[in-house]
């Protein structure tokens, strides 16, 4: 999922009514559900599974054990630089 795709879900989530559920990328395809307040995140999926299995192929219970490689890139765009320095 790119941001993009990441930002129209959390809209479409928040269309529906769900506006305290955050949508926050990890890795490639992996997406952390997060939750304001004091609900619990797991009893509102399992409650409207059908409609997050839209959006979503796969849900799991994250543990402290799961192993993701987390990595953010950034995007830079410089004016002016010429192309021989990039590789310095």
């Amino acid at each position: 999922m790119n941001g993009a795709h990441i930002f129209l879900v959390q809209q479409k989530i928040k269309d529906a009514r769900f506006e305290n559920v955050r949508v926050i990328p990890m890795d490639d395809d992996n997406v952390f559900l997060s939750i304001y307040g004091k609900d619990d995140i797991m009893t509102i999926i399992t409650e409207v599974s059908e409609y997050f299995n839209l959006f979503f192929s796969g849900l799991c219970r994250w543990s402290k054990n799961d192993e993701l490689k987390y990595e953010r890139g950034e995007r830079l765009r410089l004016y002016a630089i010429p192309l021989h320095a990039w590789n310095t």
